[in-house]
């Protein structure tokens, strides 16, 4: 596994050992997709590629610390690569729980730090819900529990949550390389 930084683009390779080694999975896109490990998670014989998604690393002047980070699982489903997250729910509850603590412990906190870290739980808890229960379900729910700020901060980024949510994968751009 290889994993190389560039401040605009990200790139990720992961490789399969046989008898020779060959690319499976190329990832190109924003952020930061670290390869944590791959889990047999449903127990088919199949590994699943978990990884972490920071696609929203950044993201209206947050800070890389106070960034979302939300649960990527990529399944091979006869040579091509999918999303198969849903089919895993504990990862994004695990996001879902983080964002929102996130989100409580600085509820009053007004410091640019307190309101970053505020603003990120802000956008992990809507995403894990746009994902969960659909977007329009996710802005109700999370909108109605912050300030006029926060709401209109929150605003901004939901065009960008919107067509994430609506593709994810393509929006990683996840491509198979034919085996060698």
């Amino acid at each position: 596994m290889r994993r190389l930084h560039n401040r605009s683009r990200a790139r990720f390779r992961h490789s399969q050992l046989r008898p020779s080694v060959h690319r499976v999975l190329h990832y190109e896109g924003e952020g930061d997709p670290s390869a944590d490990v791959v889990h047999d998670l449903d127990g088919d014989g199949r590994g699943e590629l978990v990884l972490t998604d920071r696609h929203f690393e950044y993201v209206n002047d947050l800070c890389f610390a106070c960034s979302p980070i939300l649960s990527l699982v990529i399944c091979d489903t006869n040579g091509t690569f999918a999303d198969c997250t849903m089919q895993f729910p504990d990862g994004l509850q695990n996001d879902l729980r983080r964002a929102d603590e996130r989100l409580n412990l600085n509820a009053s906190d007004d410091t640019v730090a307190g309101t970053k870290y505020r603003r990120g739980g802000v956008l992990g808890v809507y995403l894990v819900h746009a994902l969960l229960d659909g977007e329009q379900r996710a802005w109700n729910a999370v909108s109605a529990r912050l300030t006029e700020p926060d709401r209109v901060w929150l605003s901004v980024a939901r065009s960008r949550a919107q067509a994430w949510v609506a593709n994810r994968l393509r929006a990683l751009d996840v491509k198979t390389d034919a085996v060698q």
